[in-house]
């Protein structure tokens, strides 16, 4: 099977081999096809006929309160007559590769199957809270303090930098620029989203939502916003819907408050597991870690990754003057651990104590544990983006 981008003219069968394969995304795929970007767009061909594809979309995400480069990936799909010839794992390895190639160092996606996307070095890195509250219990949020704005899509677009602010202090998630930005907000209105933002009594933008309203049910796919106040201001003015909605169904970032300070705060809470991340290159993904000025450390690591050999070895990882190196080593590790489990390390999903309470890290020099804890420090990772 050769795999390669696809050409302007190849666009039509590549789409409709996605609308094949998952004909329930069928709206998201119209939509994708208004802002395609040919040079995202890959397939696998075989006499000539498109058999294979995906996309590979470049986005900047946050990473320790620094900006790096994430190849999203997406829409991964197979005809029927070349399934279980393991032309996909060839698609994973040619995606893991490019991504390497052109300088992409961390890569996420939205699994169908966690387990599948694990064989090729994916791994959880992410939650979403799916909550499920009944109208009345939001009236205490009703408030005058604060007035509600439709955004139009280029009303929506003058406040860009006010939804990469919302969301900074997550690790992985979306740092726009007007093209991934113009994308988001022609999906949110292909599938129906109303978009609303909220301004406080100096008229300054403080928060904003996506929602629909489906059956009775007010669906909010989005919530951002600058603290505790204007979310509770976007929250009265969903209450504002109690007239036509009898439940509200959220989903929202892994941290989120809104039940702390409700006065009724008993409601149907779900955590689900939610996007994969994999580190493509360690070494370049290494130095963006935030190391404080005074921390001096050092250990042996060794790093197993069988899709990606670049990263595969022992490495000295070395923490000096706010700054951080691997360089091989023919040393002893203090500690080993697969491609999967550093990913969630590093972007704060497990702690190593957590890793290792879990079986998943193989530990040689208990002192390494500490170590390791001061080095990749737990948080909550998160990614607004769905693709």
């Amino acid at each position: 099977m050769e795999i390669r981008m696809i050409t302007e003219n190849e666009k039509r069968e590549f789409f409709d081999l996605l609308w094949y394969c998952h004909p329930e995304t069928k709206t998201w795929h119209e939509a994708e096809e208004k802002v395609f970007y040919h040079k995202e767009c890959f397939a696998g061909f075989e006499e000539g006929k498109i058999v294979a594809g995906m996309q590979i979309r470049t986005y900047k995400v946050n990473f320790h309160g620094k900006t790096v480069t994430m190849g999203g990936i997406e829409a991964v799909a197979t005809a029927p007559e070349i399934r279980y010839q393991n032309k996909t794992a060839d698609f994973m390895r040619f995606a893991i590769l490019y991504m390497k190639e052109n300088n992409i160092i961390l890569s996420a996606l939205n699994p169908f199957s966690y387990g599948f996307y694990r064989k090729y070095g994916w791994e959880t890195t992410c939650e979403r809270l799916n909550y499920e509250i009944e109208f009345p219990k939001l009236k205490q949020f009703l408030t005058q303090e604060y007035t509600y704005e439709k955004l139009d899509l280029e009303s929506f677009n003058e406040q860009e930098h006010l939804f990469n602010k919302f969301f900074s202090k997550y690790n992985g998630c979306v740092v726009y620029d007007e093209r991934t930005f113009r994308r988001r907000v022609e999906i949110i209105h292909a599938f129906g989203y109303h978009i609303y933002s909220c301004q406080n009594t100096r008229k300054e933008p403080c928060g904003y939502i996506f929602y629909r309203i489906s059956e009775g049910k007010f669906i909010i796919q989005e919530m951002g916003f600058k603290d505790s106040k204007a979310q509770q201001a976007l929250w009265g003015y969903v209450y504002r819907h109690n007239s036509s909605c009898e439940k509200v169904v959220a989903f929202l970032p892994p941290d989120d408050l809104t039940r702390k300070y409700m006065n009724e705060p008993r409601m149907s809470v779900k955590i689900n597991s939610d996007m994969m991340y994999r580190i493509i290159d360690f070494e370049k993904t290494l130095i963006y870690l935030s190391v404080d000025w005074t921390l001096s450390l050092s250990f042996i690591m060794k790093i197993n990754d069988r899709e990606a050999p670049w990263n595969e070895g022992v490495y000295e990882i070395k923490a000096e003057n706010g700054n951080i190196t691997a360089v091989l080593s023919n040393r002893e590790p203090d500690i080993e651990i697969g491609i999967e489990q550093l990913t969630q390390l590093m972007m704060g999903y497990l702690s190593i104590d957590e890793l290792v309470d879990l079986g998943k890290v193989t530990v040689f020099n208990d002192k390494a544990i500490r170590t390791l804890d001061y080095l990749f420090r737990k948080s909550s990772p998160y990614i607004q983006e769905r693709f």
